[in-house]
């Protein structure tokens, strides 16, 4: 698994391409916790097509707790943003 850690991210970006939104965050949840790039792609798909800032400040902290610097941006930003999370 750890070798194609980046592919989820990857695929999931197709399947968003291809309006496929649930199919993508299925993926995206699956492989959160072995991809620190799917936090933030996870959470990004979860305010821009779900509306979802709850579950997307979630997956921004998974991205954070791992060190991802732009996990942390976003969850800055929605934290920041009037329909943040609360």
């Amino acid at each position: 698994m750890w070798a194609y850690q980046d592919a989820a991210p990857a695929l999931a970006a197709i399947l968003t391409e291809r309006g496929d939104f649930e199919k993508a965050r299925d993926l995206l949840e699956e492989h959160i916790a072995y991809s620190p790039r799917a936090s933030v792609r996870l959470g990004n798909l979860l305010m821009d097509h779900f509306k979802d800032c709850q579950g997307a400040e979630a997956a921004f902290l998974i991205g954070v707790a791992a060190g991802d610097a732009h996990a942390k941006d976003n969850l800055d930003k929605l934290r920041a943003s009037p329909n943040g999370a609360d």
